[in-house]
Formats: structure tokens, C-alpha cells, sequence
């Protein structure tokens, strides 16, 4: 099931509301635009967790980074926070899911089946009582069709519901209904 929130998902993780975040890239560790950018900015941990497991790959030919496709790198981040004097340490993770091949190449850019095979792992990491947030994942930069993620979202997460945040809502209405 989704559950479509008005909110800004950095902010979400931030307080606690969600405990994971899910964000599509590419195979290329450049982290340079949309969301992905802003997870890099504020979060290193996550950028450094893309390079680290880039470093676990043998490319054939080091200009042809698919094999990654499909796949998921985490970082883990400690949250600090203080409530009335008291301080706690709740562990989140950034999740980097390898659902496009590159950023430049429009034919290579969004694959279905890398974000069901992200879906997948990340379904069998994250434990049932972690919650899960994501933007429009892969229906911004990468041009992908809400209708088709949306569809791998409710048949991967049959157990759990996946919290897909908006900032705009021309942006949830353009997500929504394009293409219908």
C-alpha cells in the first residue's frame, strides 16, 4: 500500500517519521542532481557508501557500470536527538538503489527491473517495523511511468506501507496522471 504525503522526505527522516529512505541512481556514482544531490549534500554517508560499494565491482569495461543495475548500497546514519533533556540515538538508513543505468543516455536511463530487484532486497533487509519513505522514485529525472512503479511498489510490499513524499502538488498531480 502507498501513502502519498505532502512533505519534504529529508526532513521526515530527520525527525523520525520514516526510517529508511529509498532513492533511485545511476550506476555512475554522481549523486549531482535531483533528490540525489541533496542526499549527498546533507548526508556524506550515503555518497560514501556508493563509492565504497562501487570499489566491490570488477568491470569488464570500467565505461560500462550496468552490472550494478538492480542492486542496493546502504548507509547507515545516527539520528541524535533530544526530548525534553533527554537525548536519543535512533539508527536510520539511506538506501542507493541502482535503478538507472546512466544519467546521459535516455534509452539507458530507468529500468523496471532494477527497481523490482531493489524493491525486493530492500523488502528482505528492512525489518516489518521499519518504515519506509521515497520520492516519485525514477519518474523525475530518470522519465520513468508512476503507474508502472507504482504497480512494482504494491507487488513487492505486500506487507508494509511505502510512504512516497511531494513537495509541490503539480508535482504529485504531474506524477499521478501523466500519461493516463
Amino acid at each position: 500500500m502507498i501513502e502519498y504525503i505532502k512533505g519534504n522526505l529529508l526532513d521526515a527522516f530527520l525527525k523520525e517519521d520514516i526510517d529508511i529512505i529509498v532513492h533511485g541512481c545511476n550506476c555512475y556514482t554522481t549523486m549531482g542532481a535531483g533528490i540525489a544531490k541533496q542526499i549527498k549534500d546533507y548526508f556524506p554517508q550515503a555518497y560514501r557508501a556508493d563509492l565504497e560499494f562501487d570499489k566491490t565491482f570488477d568491470y569488464p569495461n570500467p565505461k560500462d557500470k550496468s552490472i550494478k543495475l538492480g542492486k542496493c548500497s546502504y548507509a547507515t546514519i545516527n539520528r541524535y536527538i533530544t526530548i525534553d533533556g533527554v537525548s536519543y540515538n535512533n539508527e536510520g538508513w539511506i538506501v542507493n538503489a541502482y535503478t538507472q543505468d546512466t544519467h546521459w543516455d535516455k534509452s539507458r536511463m530507468l529500468s523496471y527491473d532494477a527497481i523490482r530487484q531493489c524493491f525486493m532486497e530492500i523488502d528482505e533487509k528492512a525489518s516489518s517495523n521499519k518504515t519506509i519513505g521515497m520520492p516519485f522514485i525514477g519518474c523525475g529525472l530518470a522519465r520513468g511511468d508512476w503507474r508502472r512503479v507504482e504497480r512494482i511498489i504494491n507487488e513487492v510490499f505486500t506487507k508494509r506501507t511505502i510512504y512516497v513524499y511531494y513537495l509541490h502538488e503539480q508535482d504529485f498531480y504531474k506524477n499521478l496522471y501523466k500519461s493516463r
